[in-house]
């Protein structure tokens, strides 16, 4: 009888072994996979600056021409991210502002991303925010 019972004892000490290491897992998943998106949302955002900045989309935009930038903005980037510029000269003052047109309120992964910027001798700030849309 005794090793009955040590058997049936062993059994469910095993299977709550396996149970708790498959919660981990799963838990740590769902964390591990939160994690990567808010990564790939950050690579992202610098990727757009970079390419916004090589194809001298700013300059344009702050002689009054957005017309690329807001075309980069709705058909080159992903429907799930939502991303707005923000142009501001040295005295803190916004001189362009440009969203991705359908997206709301900023969601729960906002990313920001802030570069200078040199145009005709003027130093500009440029800082692009990210989130993903609310679904």
């Amino acid at each position: 009888m005794e090793v009955k019972a040590f058997v049936v004892t062993l059994d469910a000490i095993t299977a709550l072994t396996f149970m708790f290491i498959a919660a981990i897992l799963l838990y740590s998943y769902t964390f591990q996979s939160y994690a990567l998106k808010e990564t790939y949302l950050k690579f992202y955002t610098f990727d757009v600056l970079t390419i916004m900045e090589k194809t001298d989309m700013f300059a344009d935009a702050i002689e009054g021409n957005s017309t690329n930038l807001r075309r980069l903005l709705s058909n080159n980037t992903p429907d799930m991210v939502c991303m707005q510029i923000l142009i501001s000269d040295i005295n803190d003052e916004q001189v362009v502002v440009i969203s991705k047109m359908g997206c709301g309120e900023y969601g729960n992964s906002l990313q920001v991303a802030t570069i200078p910027f040199v145009h005709e001798n003027q130093m500009y700030l440029v800082k692009a925010e990210s989130w993903y849309r609310r679904e």
